[in-house]
C-alpha cells in the first residue's frame, strides 16, 4: 500500500499558536509528514496519529466495517466532483505495531506545531516533522501495512474508490492510527412512529423481547461506555428505562459485536415497519452516545430511543478482515475526525 506525505495543506488556526498566527493560511511541506495528537479529559486518555494520503491498491487493502447509506453515497460522490479539496479525513486503523507508534509519537515531540482546537473537551495538536531520517524509517514501516480498516468515513471511502475508476487518483486524505489508540462507541436509534401504531408497536416489541426495568448503574454504563452485559439492549420510553433481552434471538449473540443491533433492525424493526406500511428510513434516527443528554432527556410520547453495546474493537478488526460487515452507523470512534481545521487540494502537484 502506498502512503505518501501530503505537500501541501490549508490550514484554519482558530486560535494563535506559537506563531501567532490565525485565521487561514497556505502550507507547503517539502518531505514531512503531518503528526496529532488528541488529549481527552483525563490525562492517560491520549491519541497520536498521522495525516498522509493513501493509495489502496485495491478493494481489499482498506476494509469496511460496516455498511452505507446509499443515499448518503450519492452525496458524498458529487461532493468529490464539485469540491477541490478534502476538508475531513477518514480515518484508517492499522494493527498495532509498537515501532509505528513509537515513531509517530516521537514525530511529534520533534514536530513544528501549525495549529490546535479544541472540540467537545478534546484537544487536539497538528505538528509538522520533517526530520529525514524520521520520515525515512516512518515511510519503510508505513509500507509493510498490508491491510487497513476504516473507522470512520464509510461514504468518503466508498466514494473516492468509485470516483477515481474513471479519474485521476488524487489518493485518499487519512489519518492513520493504531487500532489500541481509539475508543470504539455505539450508535444508538431513535424511534419516532406515528400515534395510530405506537400500541401495535409496544406489542410487537414484548412480542419479540422480554421487557423489564433497568438499573441505574446499568444505564449510565452504557450509555457512556458501552454496557457490563452485551446480551441485551435498553429502551427509553414516556420517561422510564427497561431492557430487552431477545425472546428468539435468530442466532448466538456473540460477546463485543453488532448482533444485537443487526437482529433488532432485520427481524423486529424493518418487518414491523412493513406490516404497519411505513418507511423504514422515515421513522428512524441515529444517535450517538455523546448526543444522549442524560440529565436533559425529553422524549415526545411517540418517540423511542434504544440503546445498544459497544462493539469491541478486537471484534471489529477481526470482523472486517473476514469480510463481515456491520449495519450501518452500528459504531462511532473516539477520537472524532475534525472537519476543516486541516484541508487538501485534490490537485497537489
Amino acid at each position: 500500500m502506498k502512503i505518501k506525505t501530503i505537500n501541501s495543506i490549508i490550514v484554519n488556526n482558530p486560535v494563535p499558536i506559537e506563531s501567532g498566527t490565525s485565521g487561514r493560511y497556505p502550507l507547503f511541506i517539502d518531505d514531512g509528514f503531518l503528526v496529532f495528537r488528541v488529549s481527552g479529559n483525563r490525562d492517560e486518555h491520549i491519541s497520536f496519529g498521522l495525516l498522509a494520503r493513501v493509495f489502496p491498491e485495491n478493494y481489499e487493502t482498506i476494509r469496511p466495517h460496516e455498511h452505507v447509506i446509499y443515499e448518503k453515497l450519492a452525496i458524498k460522490k458529487q461532493d468529490i466532483l464539485v469540491d477541490r479539496m478534502s476538508n475531513k479525513p477518514v480515518c484508517l486503523l492499522f494493527h498495532p505495531k509498537e515501532e509505528i507508534t513509537r515513531l509517530i509519537k516521537r514525530g511529534f515531540d520533534l514536530g513544528k506545531r501549525i495549529t490546535h482546537y479544541t472540540y467537545e473537551n478534546h484537544l487536539y495538536e497538528y505538528v509538522i516533522c520533517d526530520r529525514s531520517d524520521w520520515v525515512h524509517e516512518l515511510t519503510m514501516l508505513l509500507h509493510d501495512i498490508p491491510q487497513m480498516v476504516i473507522a470512520d468515513g464509510h461514504h468518503r471511502t466508498a466514494a473516492y474508490f468509485s470516483h477515481r475508476q474513471e479519474n485521476e487518483d488524487f489518493g485518499l486524505f487519512s489519518a492513520l492510527m493504531s487500532l489500541d489508540q481509539v475508543s470504539v462507541r455505539s450508535y444508538h436509534r431513535k424511534i419516532n412512529l406515528p400515534g395510530s401504531v405506537i400500541v401495535h408497536f409496544r406489542t410487537h416489541l414484548g412480542e419479540h423481547y422480554d421487557v423489564s426495568p433497568a438499573s441505574e448503574q446499568h444505564i449510565r454504563y452504557l450509555t457512556k461506555y458501552g454496557q457490563p452485559d452485551d446480551q441485551s439492549i435498553l429502551v427509553y420510553h414516556q420517561q422510564k428505562w427497561n431492557r430487552l433481552d431477545p425472546k428468539k434471538p435468530t442466532s448466538k449473540i456473540r460477546s463485543g459485536s453488532a448482533d444485537l443491533l443487526h437482529q433488532f433492525e432485520q427481524h423486529f424493526f424493518q418487518p414491523f415497519c412493513q406490516m404497519s406500511d411505513l418507511n423504514f428510513n422515515q421513522y428512524l434516527e441515529y444517535i450517538s452516545g455523546s448526543e444522549i443528554e442524560m440529565d436533559n432527556l425529553h422524549l415526545d410520547n411517540t418517540e423511542f430511543l434504544f440503546v445498544f453495546p459497544a462493539v469491541d474493537p478486537k471484534f471489529l478488526w477481526d470482523a472486517s478482515l473476514r469480510g463481515e460487515i456491520m449495519p450501518a452507523k452500528s459504531t462511532w470512534i473516539e477520537p472524532r475526525m475534525l472537519t476543516d481545521i486541516i484541508q487538501v487540494p485534490h490537485d497537489y502537484e
